[in-house]
């Protein structure tokens, strides 16, 4: 079961890439009031994507503590 939570986990975190990935690409073409809600975005995608890195080692930490 927990290695589905993991799998779950880095499937998040690959479209939280996907779309940081997606907001660098639009960037240039942002006007100012874009631009502000663009960054707000990028930075909520970061917080999500430490958030689910966190989740993964703790994860992974308890499960090697088990053992």
């Amino acid at each position: 079961m927990t290695q589905s939570v993991i799998d779950e986990l880095r499937q998040d975190r690959h479209f939280l890439v996907e779309g940081i990935s997606r907001l660098i690409d639009a960037s240039p073409k942002w006007n100012k009031e874009d631009r502000a809600r663009g960054e707000a975005t990028f930075i909520n995608l970061i917080h999500q994507g430490i958030v689910i890195e966190a989740k993964i080692d703790t994860i992974n930490a308890l499960e090697g503590s088990s053992e």
